[in-house]
């Protein structure tokens, strides 16, 4: 068999006709649906070589919607969600994060040190005032503003216990575990 008639490789391929069966392989039209992290992982493709995965990846995270599951306030699969993304993470990334179950402060507290830190993600919601999802918004915002001034997390974690009282001691719908 000549060179001449060996079929092509999908590398071999011009880099538009790439995009298109990796848009075709890739993109879905429904919500990703992000639980625990062994439910979840990347399809095989970006797996096959290093050229396929630089390649395909931004499309995989930038034309896909994601829902990323909080149960009980436990972030393991939004951490490691957002380690995956990459570079990709602070783009046009279009995710829902739906904490479920019975909120869990410590949980919670994890998931804001993930977030100070850099590897994870915050609450997407914007809930409105009142709802109580409200809290776990607000507490994300005071961890913003504390890495901001400079704050280290031990000197966040304080205000973040004060924060956790005063929202139990205003009688609150939210309850914590």
């Amino acid at each position: 068999m000549t060179s001449e008639s060996t079929p092509p490789t999908l590398l071999s391929l011009p880099g538009e006709l790439r995009n298109r069966i990796y848009r075709h392989a890739l993109v879905s039209d429904l919500l990703i649906r992000v639980t625990r992290t062994k439910d979840w992982e990347q399809p095989a493709l970006l797996a096959t070589s290093k050229q396929i995965r630089h390649e395909a990846r931004k499309i995989y995270y930038l034309e896909n919607r994601f829902r990323l599951i909080a149960a009980n306030m436990d972030s393991a699969a939004i951490t490691a969600f957002a380690q995956n993304v990459g570079p990709y993470l602070h783009d046009d990334l279009q995710i829902v994060v739906e904490p479920t179950g019975r909120p869990d402060w410590n949980n919670l507290l994890r998931w804001l040190k993930d977030f100070f830190e850099g590897r994870s993600i915050p609450d997407s919601e914007s809930p409105e005032a009142g709802s109580p999802m409200k809290v776990v918004t607000n507490a994300f915002d005071i961890v913003r503003e504390l890495a901001k001034a400079g704050l280290a997390w031990e000197q966040v974690v304080p205000v973040l216990e004060s924060y956790r009282n005063g929202v139990d001691g205003a009688g609150h719908t939210w309850r914590w575990q």
